[in-house]
């Protein structure tokens, strides 16, 4: 059923793919951020660290585990993949935590997340905007 109403809501809206690169001159996303879409995160850091996934999960176990890294077992998704996973988890109404260790892909994800939903992202630190933030380290 979860996949038929992802099925549903992707034909109602067609909407352009964001390109996986950073559509400013300036990389929002610094190493370190974590960015709160919604009900999912988004770390941009190390997937090999087991620090990074401490910071993440926050003590909440993970239902299932999609890797990039052959030799990691406990995680939603490492290597975002441009940001299916998060898409797909808003879609059918799933939570979804990811690592994401490049800069400029952390920020098309945002970029993506942001167009296909209406919603913002913040960044978890200050409580700030992707907006707000992306004109102060333009700067």
């Amino acid at each position: 059923m979860g996949v038929e109403k992802a099925r549903r809501a992707k034909s109602k809206k067609s909407k352009p793919k964001t390109a996986l690169t950073s559509s400013v001159g300036v990389t929002v996303a610094q190493f370190g951020d974590m960015w709160l879409l919604g009900d999912h995160r988004l770390l941009c850091a190390d997937p090999q660290n087991d620090a990074s996934y401490d910071r993440l999960l926050e003590g909440v176990g993970a239902e299932f585990v999609i890797s990039g890294l052959p030799e990691m077992t406990t995680f939603n998704e490492v290597d975002c993949n441009s940001g299916a996973i998060l898409i797909a988890a808003e879609r059918i109404g799933r939570k979804a935590r990811a690592i994401e260790s490049n800069p400029a892909h952390v920020d098309a994800i945002i970029h993506r997340w942001q167009a296909e939903t209406g919603k913002t992202a913040i960044l978890a630190a200050s409580g700030e905007t992707f907006k707000t933030i992306k004109a102060c380290r333009a700067v």
